[in-house]
């Protein structure tokens, strides 16, 4: 969605600080879905990068400092549920309370 996002915009003549004002949202919408559909703690990235992207629209000119700090967001939430998973062994998928999965044998 990356390079659609870039393409379209371009097509349209949209700026860079604009352009990359969208990457932001679009980073958000991947985390979110990956959270959901690997980690819940992934959530933690898609607030990140949604608060950037909110920063950065209502202050333009402190994008490249909400793309930083989303950035470092992302990487130390990596880092943790990577520490997270070794803990609990690497074969055993994360788990929500109350969720409805698949029985194994």
């Amino acid at each position: 969605m990356t390079i659609v996002w870039c393409l379209g915009a371009s097509w349209l003549g949209l700026g860079m600080q604009t352009i990359t004002i969208g990457l932001l949202m679009v980073w958000a919408l991947f985390c979110s879905g990956m959270a959901t559909l690997m980690d819940p703690w992934g959530s933690i990235s898609a607030v990140g990068f949604t608060l950037a992207f909110l920063l950065a629209c209502y202050k333009p000119s402190l994008t490249a400092y909400a793309v930083l700090g989303a950035n470092i967001v992302l990487i130390v939430n990596q880092i943790a549920i990577s520490l997270l998973r070794a803990r609990r062994g690497f074969q055993a998928p994360p788990t929500l309370r109350g969720s409805v999965g698949v029985k194994r044998a």
